[in-house]
């Protein structure tokens, strides 16, 4: 299989350096372009078209694979009719986002075809059933929720590299190092197919990063960025299927983690922002309103706000790759261990790095929880709120428990024999939850 790989890497790297330079002309054409001005960086006309060259240079290279190695395409020709809907998915999600480029479309129409096309995903086969087990051996079944779990994972992944894609050479450099972590690891679990696209994207990213890096000659466009996106959400999938506890879920969330992060923090950082007085004067408090603030686009992303810090437009691309380099690390060493204590460790680790990094980005919506501007919020939402005390009591009886459970039967799992964990679990929440009810601690409202 070596010399499969080697073909995967090298014939989409060839053919993204020659179909690039076409797509430019082409595009300069038909004038799909990125003028400068407003949230844009750059200063000059710039093509937009760049998932033309990634995407044509992918499809080209999997058909010259397939002939080349005829076993790799196997797998997929015993289910023909779910290989014909994620191939006319792939190819949906590219024009969604080519005719984006070029007439631009409204966020609700991009947003609900993207959830169709995520739902055909999921009816082809190709969702998320099985997640991590936080506390124990094995996995947990989601089947009850897998649906809307499955379209929220592909349709987020697909606008997370979307939204990332700010800078020149971010989204491509950022999904080049997610493609050849899930190589690698799809490699080692014996997922022959799933490595083999994996490296065809990486080798069509790297070709046009020659043209995409700073200073860009052409941009991805969202016929590139949802393309590329759609294709990490699906093989981040597909890579769970067959392989052990630390991998499921838990590689995609880390091998991921840049886009992951940037979106759930840009989320936040607007929903707080809607409370600061600047902002909110003259705009309506209401609930709704702010959530739709949290969609709204801005120039405060990380890229932006490193930016602002001073740092230089290269050194800010080549900073993030670095972060995910450090994420696609810490899922790489998930897949190696078995150990839940390990795990937590990782955990715990990249939490502390991610909550280093944005105190150092600064943000001043962030810093809303230091100066008492949530405060009314706490007064309104929770410290009247008898729900809402009981849910934070049973999310730390429970979180206790756990670890305690851990702590004190973790080394010798066999003295636990006699023990349920989850009957022990619900009892001691039962327990807890009516003490603090029956003693009156629910009846009182936490004052300043």
């Amino acid at each position: 299989m070596p010399a499969g790989f080697i073909t995967s890497f090298i014939i989409p790297l060839i053919l993204s350096l020659i179909i690039t330079p076409w797509v430019i002309k082409f595009a300069l054409q038909i004038n799909a372009v990125d003028n400068p001005g407003g949230r844009k960086i750059h200063t000059s006309v710039t093509p937009r078209l760049g998932g033309l060259a990634v995407f044509s240079s992918v499809v080209v290279s999997v058909g010259f694979i397939f002939v080349l190695f005829p076993e790799l395409a196997a797998p997929i020709e015993a289910v023909a009719w779910q290989t014909y809907i994620i191939l006319f998915c792939f190819l949906s999600i590219f024009l969604l986002g080519f005719w984006d480029d070029l007439n631009s479309l409204k966020p609700g129409i991009k947003f609900g075809i993207q959830f169709i096309i995520a739902a055909a995903v999921y009816f082809a086969g190709f969702k998320i059933s099985n997640i991590t087990n936080p506390v124990g051996s094995g996995m947990l079944n989601v089947e009850m929720i897998d649906f809307p779990l499955t379209l929220l994972w592909i349709v987020g992944i697909t606008n997370a590299f979307n939204l990332i894609d700010g800078l020149d050479g971010l989204a491509s450099g950022v999904a080049t190092i997610a493609s050849i972590s899930i190589f690698t690891v799809s490699a080692l679990e014996g997922e022959f197919l799933i490595a083999m696209l994996a490296l065809t994207m990486a080798g069509a990213l790297v070709g046009f990063l020659r043209y995409n890096f700073s200073p860009a000659k052409i941009f991805l466009g969202d016929s590139g960025s949802l393309f590329i996106g759609f294709s990490m959400a699906l093989m981040s999938i597909q890579s769970t299927t067959k392989t052990s506890t630390g991998f499921a879920l838990l590689f995609p969330m880390l091998v991921l983690g840049f886009p992951i992060t940037d979106t759930l923090i840009s989320m936040l950082r607007r929903f707080l922002g809607s409370y600061m007085p600047e902002r909110s004067m003259g705009k309506s408090k209401s609930l709704a309103g702010k959530i739709h603030e949290m969609f709204t686009p801005d120039s405060s992303h990380i890229h932006h706000q490193l930016l602002s810090l001073g740092l230089t437009h290269r050194n800010t691309v080549l900073l993030l790759y670095f972060v995910s380099a450090f994420f696609a690390l810490g899922a790489f060493a998930v897949t190696q261990v078995q150990n839940f204590e390990v795990l937590l460790i990782i955990g715990l680790l990249v939490g502390l790095v991610i909550f280093h990094g944005l105190k150092k980005l600064r943000y001043r919506e962030i810093a809303i929880f230091n100066n008492g501007m949530m405060l009314p919020i706490y007064e309104k939402w929770i410290l009247n709120r008898v729900l809402f005390l009981g849910l934070i009591d049973l999310v730390f009886v429970a979180a206790s428990y756990t670890l305690s459970y851990k702590l004190l039967y973790g080394i010798n799992p066999s003295s636990v024999q006699f023990l349920n964990f989850e009957q022990v679990l619900i009892m001691v929440i039962f327990v807890q939850l009516f003490t603090f009810w029956i003693t009156g601690l629910y009846r009182e409202k936490i004052k300043q």
